[in-house]
């Protein structure tokens, strides 16, 4: 289960200031599906990403098919700054942020 209300922070741990608060996860996975692409969408892509973000908004957890997951990472990571795609992606895929460690 991915906890969507997980907080976004600065590198110091800081808070990031969000429209209602401190941003979370919710907000930027729901801002990243809905968001503006610059390659055309047919009907059907434009109906999963509404689909998948309407279920991210309305719980606090949730879990993702491999394929939802996926298309998240891709959206996040056309949308925003490495900080926020980092934690976005360790928080999607535990296991890559054990990469590289001892």
């Amino acid at each position: 289960m991915i906890d969507t209300t997980k907080a976004i922070v600065e590198l110091d741990g800081t808070a990031i200031p969000g429209k209602d608060g401190s941003l979370i996860l919710r907000t930027v996975l729901c801002n990243a599906l809905l968001g503006n692409v610059q390659e055309p969408l047919s009907g059907e892509a434009h109906l999963i990403r509404y689909n998948l973000a309407l279920r991210i908004h309305e719980n606090d957890s949730i879990t993702l098919t491999s394929e939802e997951t996926v298309l998240c990472k891709e959206c996040v990571a056309k949308m925003y700054t490495p900080l926020i795609v980092g934690q976005v992606f360790y928080t999607l895929e535990p296991v890559l942020a054990t990469r590289g460690e001892d």
